[in-house]
This record gives structure tokens, C-alpha cells and sequence, in this order.
């Protein structure tokens, strides 16, 4: 009986735990990247950050978050590919948001930003910076609100890319980027604790099943 009872928590716990105590923030762009001296080179950028609806807050009307956690900004270029994650240092990354809904005293539009500081990575060099979106007042393709939304964007007078390289602490290069596309997902997960849990709880009913099937 206490066995049952048991396994019953194992198996209902990831099933109530497991709506999404998680949001996943993922920037995804496209465009041409300009690095001191170059004619500019065609990208392609992933940042994906993960934060706890608790860090979401409004501050002055805006939406805004700051998360130190997991977070990886993957850009690739020229046959390159640069990744900088908090997985190289953890505690030593934080990325932030900004949802802002446009004014219409001053006419100023609506804008989002993701944005990152990873103080050290490889070969103990950083990096910072992120990339923002503006759209016409009134005209966010979206919920100017960290809900669970997707959208994209294709359009190079919307959205910029910059990118600060750190070595010590202090910019010894900037990055810049056009954007041709961008897009903007914000998608809850399972807590992975409780789903890892489910498959525990599950065994342990088919084991008790089957013992009491066995024949005395």
C-alpha cells in the first residue's frame, strides 16, 4: 500500500511541478556583421536564455528581466563560429530584457531588447552586448509582456546588433550588425527535476503491477 502511494507522488508531482516554472528566451537573426576593418561578413545568431518568471518585473511601465543562469549566444560568421555561455564560467554570465511599449507624448516606438554580459570565457577574453528590435508605437508584433509568444520580423531598419569583445573587463573591440530577419520566441519548459522524476514514478507502477500479478 505504501509503495502505491509512493509511486502515485512520483508520477502526479512532474504532472502538477512540471507547467513551467522556466521561460526560454530565444533572439534569432540574421544580417551582415562588421568587425574592425572588415567589408562585413553575413551572420547568423542564436541566444537563447532561460529565466524564472519571478525575475520578470516592470520597471518605469516596462517589462524587464535579469537572470544569472543558463544562457548560450552563438554566432556564426565567415566560416567561423563564435559561442559564449555561461557554461564556461558559470555565475560569471547574466543576460537581461526590455520590453518597452512606446510613448505617445514623446512618439517614440516600441522596443525590445536581449542582451548579454559574459565576463569571462575561452582564454579568459568576455563579451557583452545583444540585439534590439523597434517597432512603429502601438505595432509590437507580439504581447509586450514575457508570456509565452512568437514572432518574426524581417525588416534591416527595425533591429541592430552590437557586440562589445572584453578582455579584463575593458572593450578593446566592437562588433556591429544589420539585421535582415529577426524573430523572437518565449516558450515555457518542464521543470527538467520533475520529468526527470516521471519515468521513476512509472517504473515503480509497473513493478508493483507485476508483483501483484505473480501467483503467491
Amino acid at each position: 500500500m505504501f509503495a502505491r502511494f509512493v509511486c502515485m507522488l512520483l508520477v502526479a508531482f512532474p504532472l502538477l511541478a512540471g507547467a513551467a516554472d522556466i521561460l526560454v528566451v530565444n533572439s534569432r537573426a540574421t544580417g551582415t556583421l562588421y568587425l574592425p576593418g572588415s567589408p562585413g561578413y553575413a551572420y547568423s545568431l542564436d541566444f537563447a536564455s532561460e529565466l524564472r518568471p519571478a525575475s520578470v518585473g516592470r520597471q518605469s511601465g516596462d517589462i524587464v528581466f535579469s537572470e544569472y543562469g543558463p544562457a548560450t549566444f552563438t554566432l556564426s560568421y565567415n566560416g567561423r563560429t563564435e559561442v559564449w555561455s555561461d557554461a564556461w564560467d558559470p555565475g560569471m554570465g547574466q543576460t537581461s530584457g526590455r520590453m518597452s511599449p512606446g510613448s505617445s507624448i514623446l512618439n517614440t516606438g516600441d522596443t525590445f531588447s536581449h542582451d548579454f554580459r559574459f565576463l569571462l570565457t575561452r582564454d579568459n577574453y568576455g563579451a557583452e552586448g545583444g540585439i534590439s528590435l523597434s517597432t512603429p508605437r502601438g505595432s509590437f508584433p507580439g504581447s509586450l509582456d514575457f508570456v509565452p509568444q512568437a514572432f518574426t520580423v524581417t525588416d534591416p531598419d527595425r533591429a541592430s546588433l552590437v557586440i562589445n569583445m572584453l578582455m579584463g573587463g575593458e572593450r578593446i573591440a566592437q562588433w556591429y550588425g544589420t539585421v535582415d530577419s529577426f524573430s523572437l520566441s518565449i516558450s515555457p519548459v518542464p521543470e527538467a527535476r520533475a520529468v526527470q522524476v516521471l519515468p521513476l514514478g512509472l517504473a515503480v507502477l509497473l513493478i508493483a503491477g507485476w508483483r501483484r500479478r505473480m501467483p503467491a
